[in-house]
């Protein structure tokens, strides 16, 4: 039964209760009054009872629809977090493909370490569980790679086959949890367009 259903079964039954007293008591003019005064205070009650919760229902709503948006934005910005983590741990590899020797190693290690510092923020804010479970899989993955680059830098040989597989398998790894995020924010972001 909705609010205003509620507000005119008040109503209605007082108006029954004025016509029944009515039927049935010859009341002069100063008891009419004090009738109408407290049939008039009771609809000033449930009027203000009504007033009073739509607001709180549309208070609510605009919570909701904030929060709706708030996460819809963090789960956007997560996935391009993860984007760019996936990005740059692909890159490490098609470095370590590449490197044949003798030059010496060198690629800075910032991108990872930027896509790295973004997920640490991320994981700050109020993101959903099953996001925060594939960025902290990513930030591993990142973790494990600045290790590895920082262990190769300045290194004449060639990456060994081990290393290079090691390498790959880190690239597909965060690129399946990448994926997995983009999943989750599409997911958020259908059911927020549907609310």
């Amino acid at each position: 039964m909705g609010i205003f259903s509620i507000g005119y079964s008040a109503l209605t039954l007082l108006w029954m209760g004025v016509v029944v007293v009515h039927t049935f008591f010859n009341l002069g003019a100063a008891e009419w009054a004090s009738w109408v005064q407290a049939i008039g205070s009771i609809g000033a009650i449930i009027g203000a009872y009504l007033i009073a919760r739509i607001q709180q229902k549309g208070a609510d709503a605009t919570r909701r629809q904030e929060a709706i948006v708030k996460l819809t934005q963090l789960s956007g910005l997560c996935a391009e977090i993860a984007e760019e983590a996936a990005q740059a741990i692909n890159a490490v590899t098609r470095i370590y493909d590449r490197h044949v020797g003798p030059q010496a190693m060198r690629h800075p290690d910032t991108r990872l370490q930027n896509a790295h510092a973004l997920i640490v923020i991320a994981l700050k804010k109020d993101i959903p569980a099953e996001i925060a479970y594939a960025m902290i899989r990513l930030q591993r993955l990142l973790d494990i790679t600045i290790r590895s680059l920082g262990q190769r830098q300045g290194m004449t040989a060639p990456v060994s086959p081990a290393t290079l597989r090691l390498a790959q398998n880190r690239s597909i790894q965060s690129r399946a949890w990448q994926v997995s995020i983009v999943e989750y924010a599409e997911q958020i972001r259908a059911g927020a367009d549907i609310a």
